[in-house]
């Protein structure tokens, strides 16, 4: 099979790779890092504190005890 390409072989709208739209992502990649980290740690603070407070169970103890590198590894 041939693939055969007609007109503008961009797949990006030219909104994507206009210069204003790299500096615009620059400024806000350490923004999500400064606010996005500390927001990860409330909320992971949040999931803890909640069930502990109250003395609910957890609703699924094999998913708190999951270990992703026993399931990833494979069985020969």
């Amino acid at each position: 099979m041939r693939l055969v390409i007609t007109g503008d072989a961009n797949p990006l709208p030219d909104m994507f790779s206009h210069p204003d739209h790299y500096f615009s992502i620059m400024t806000v990649h350490p923004i999500v890092g400064i606010f996005g980290s500390p927001y990860q740690l409330v909320f992971a603070t949040f999931m803890f504190l909640v069930p502990f407070l109250t003395k609910k169970p957890l609703y699924s103890v094999k998913l708190a005890n999951w270990d992703r590198t026993r399931s990833c590894s494979r069985k020969s």
